[in-house]
């Protein structure tokens, strides 16, 4: 030991325990192989789309979905392609495939599958509800077209208010997949800074529809790929709950960062103290998060309301349960549609 040691004694206690923290902005693929792709893995990740062709060959589902996906001037940086076994011994449903990823692999958030079934984007969809994810689909069914069917999917969906699941009508979603090309751009943006509407898919063609349908397919809950000006842009930008998207993925966002900063605190502390002291540490996370909500422009305006502790009945006190936090947050919410009126005279 260093003569110094004795002189000048220093402890450090190192207070750097490391959480998982949610990822928003990485995308999965959930498609039906034959069972030998993949070999025993369930999930994989990737970064380049020549590492997809490399697994699955360039004319798989598995990478014309990749390819959209990356196809933006703005890409997802990572995104994984889950394995549906479709070989006779196994066939797999969607839905339990996705829950064996799930098991392997949660870590992503937005989920497309190459499955454009009625049957598999209805429970697929109510599967996602249950979950603080999203799930973005299309269809090309003429049915989606229909001012007075109540059956096809679309009409189904928006009947349930399923809030996590996104679905566009697009007579080649078949082939274009343009869910990918959607997810794999909008993804990219810091959750809160952008809206999913009036959005250019470059690689999908735009679809003509005269207003009887669009109205058709407002009043289902679709979202559409229409040229407005010579200009093609995604329309409604919305959940088949009838939510904002980019408000569903800011709320999950708000969610998460708090249960992680909190719960970093309260790893990393030798201990948050059941005081005035406490409440603070606890109310500058809140903050903290909220702050970062606004730098985003997913939020305008916020307060935050803390318990005073000696107003916490003293049972609750006994058993370390310190709430109830409050916070009020006004979205920032975006410009969908301008209202101008004039007048002009001599």
């Amino acid at each position: 030991m260093a003569q110094i040691d004795n002189i000048v004694e220093v402890t450090i206690d190192r207070q750097t325990s490391q959480i998982d923290i949610q990822s928003f902005d990485i995308p999965l693929l959930l498609v039906g192989m034959s069972g030998a792709e993949f070999g025993s893995d369930r999930v994989r990740t990737y970064s380049d789309l020549s590492e997809v062709a490399e697994d699955l060959g360039t004319t798989h589902n598995g990478y014309i979905m990749a390819q959209k996906l990356l196809s933006g001037n703005m890409r997802v940086r990572t995104f994984k392609i889950g394995k549906v076994d479709l070989s006779v011994s196994a066939n797999e449903t969607y839905v339990s495939a996705l829950q064996a990823v799930i098991d392997e692999d949660d870590t992503w958030y937005a989920l497309m599958a190459d499955d454009h079934s009625d049957a598999t984007i209805e429970e697929l969809a109510e599967t996602i509800q249950a979950m603080r994810k999203i799930y973005a689909t299309s269809t090309s069914s003429s049915d989606a077209l229909n001012p007075s069917g109540t059956t096809d999917i679309g009409a189904k969906l928006f009947a349930k208010k399923l809030d996590r699941t996104f679905i566009s009508y697009h007579p080649q979603a078949e082939s274009q997949f343009p869910e990918c090309r959607w997810v794999g751009e909008q993804l990219t943006y810091a959750p809160g800074s952008n809206t999913w509407e009036y959005k250019s898919l470059s690689g999908v063609e735009d679809v003509k529809l005269n207003s009887t349908q669009i109205r058709t397919l407002e009043n289902k809950g679709y979202n559409y790929y229409i040229s407005i000006k010579g200009a093609p842009v995604t329309r409604r930008g919305k959940t088949s709950g009838n939510s904002w998207i980019d408000e569903i993925i800011l709320v999950d966002w708000i969610y998460a960062r708090l249960q992680e900063q909190i719960f970093f605190r309260l790893i990393n502390l030798p201990k948050i103290p059941y005081t005035d002291v406490g409440v603070t540490i606890i109310e500058n996370e809140i903050r903290s998060v909220l702050t970062q909500g606004q730098e985003n422009g997913g939020i305008d305006q916020y307060t935050v309301t803390s318990p005073r502790v000696l107003a916490i009945p003293e049972m609750q006190r006994a058993q370390r349960i310190l709430g109830d936090f409050k916070f009020n947050a006004r979205l920032a919410g975006a410009v969908s549609i301008v209202t101008i009126r004039g007048v002009v005279s001599y």
